[in-house]
């Protein structure tokens, strides 16, 4: 009778941990990672200072109030056309249509210029403001989150990511907390004036300028446009 060989009994595979939900979302994670690049130096241009960024928003807003001021001209020739009888008009009509067209869709292009370059403006004022304050205090910000943060070198990619995203949510309920004291919040000392200057948000009539969106495809079509009006 012929033997059975013994099969040494399967390895039991280890339950596979569950991941930690991530906290903040993975746009803010993004972002982080963006701001780090920036910070060391990996980006194809130098980031913009914070006086030049004020520059190119108090530029871009003197730009759309501009834009804005525009289409009154062909209105108005518009409205002449419709009221003087002239077998040319249809013709005449369409042309005061179309740079009407083009007006408008410049006059939403530059209000999402302006109202990007604001949110620029504040977006260094932070950054410069957080670095100033990690400078001075990020050695007991780290001590404070030490039973999140240690280890973390010997760690992958993947579990780094969700200490500082448990991390995050810890500051989170901290600010939270704060906030909660009513507290009155001014702007820092340094770029008081700067976002003084551009106010706390854009001007509503901006935001409304800027309500349409077009995509990339409709905006090259607006774009060949204006240069075959700008040719006649």
């Amino acid at each position: 009778m012929a033997s059975t060989a013994i099969q040494p009994p399967a390895e039991k595979t280890p339950p596979v941990a569950e991941p930690v939900p991530p906290w903040p979302p993975v746009k803010c994670r993004a972002a982080t990672a963006r701001h780090t690049a920036i910070n060391q130096g990996k980006t194809d241009h130098a980031p913009l200072t914070l006086q030049q960024a004020f520059e190119a928003c108090q530029n871009n807003k003197t730009a759309r109030l501009n834009r804005r001021a525009e289409p009154a001209a062909a209105e108005q020739k518009y409205r002449e056309q419709v009221l003087a009888g002239d077998d040319r008009i249809p013709a005449r009509l369409q042309v005061l249509r179309d740079i009407i067209d083009v007006k408008k869709w410049e006059i939403n292009q530059a209000a999402g210029r302006y109202i990007r370059s604001h949110e620029a403006v504040q977006r260094i004022s932070i950054r410069n403001r957080l670095n100033d304050f990690m400078l001075a205090h990020g050695a007991e910000l780290e001590v404070t989150l030490a039973p999140e943060l240690m280890g973390l070198s010997q760690q992958p990619a993947l579990l780094t990511g969700h200490a500082l995203d448990r991390s995050a949510h810890y500051l989170w309920e901290a600010l939270s907390v704060w906030l909660s004291t009513g507290e009155e919040i001014n702007y820092a000392a340094e770029d008081s004036d700067i976002l003084t200057a551009i106010g706390f948000r854009p001007d509503a009539a901006s935001r409304v300028d800027n309500q349409e969106k077009y995509t990339p495809a409709q905006s090259l079509i607006y774009a060949r446009r204006r240069a075959e009006l700008a040719s006649k």
